[in-house]
């Protein structure tokens, strides 16, 4: 007789929320969907709010919208990305974006976003992270910072995680950090993040 195959369920607890069933075997496991994961208390925390998060982002350009400077076509678009990660003295590699068609900066609110034609997949190889860059991806900019950060997502262990806040505290430790939402951070070399290695990173599409 043959043993019939069963499939792995893993359930995901934490205190005071509901607990989420999740199956392994799923595709949709491996796509970039939950928003963030929460270690804290020994559990672990799936928010898949990934379309409420791109409303937010495309609500928040029509907002700044107005007074803002706008770039069109794709080698301005970049050339004026790069410039903006430049003057908040961020690794002008850490937006390694294809066919962008819109770069939008307020400079009275501090508000940036970059549209592409479609979502891009590309991996920093001398750190061996994924990272996900949406359609639109906003922030509010400042010195070493991007802050409520939407339209960004790194890999944490096959499961997508929002990045919601990067940042250099401090330069001389030649360090950068990646936050989510519930406030749990890794940092990294910002020399992983520089123009040439995000150039000779993988992309994917």
């Amino acid at each position: 007789m043959k043993k019939e195959k069963r499939k792995k369920d893993y359930r995901i607890i934490r205190r005071s929320f509901p607990i989420i069933s999740y199956n392994a075997n799923e595709k949709a496991s491996c796509s970039p969907t939950p928003a963030f994961i929460s270690l804290k208390d020994g559990g672990i925390i799936l928010n898949a709010e990934e379309t409420e998060e791109k409303k937010m982002g495309s609500q928040q350009i029509a907002n700044h919208r107005d007074d803002a400077e706008i770039y069109h076509g794709e080698a301005l678009c970049k050339q004026k990305s790069q410039e903006l990660l430049g003057d908040i003295s961020l690794p002008k590699g850490l937006l390694p974006l294809n066919d962008v068609t819109e770069v939008g900066y307020n400079r009275t609110t501090g508000f940036v976003w970059v549209k592409q034609k479609r979502k891009k997949e590309h991996r920093f190889r001398s750190i061996g992270r994924s990272v996900s860059y949406d359609t639109e991806v906003t922030a509010f900019v400042e010195d070493r910072r991007m802050r409520r950060l939407t339209g960004v997502k790194s890999k944490e262990f096959l499961i997508w995680v929002t990045i919601s806040d990067i940042y250099i505290d401090d330069p001389s430790s030649g360090k950068i950090t990646f936050a989510n939402p519930t406030g749990i951070s890794r940092s990294f070399p910002v020399s992983a993040f520089e123009l040439d290695e995000g150039k000779s990173g993988d992309h994917k599409n």
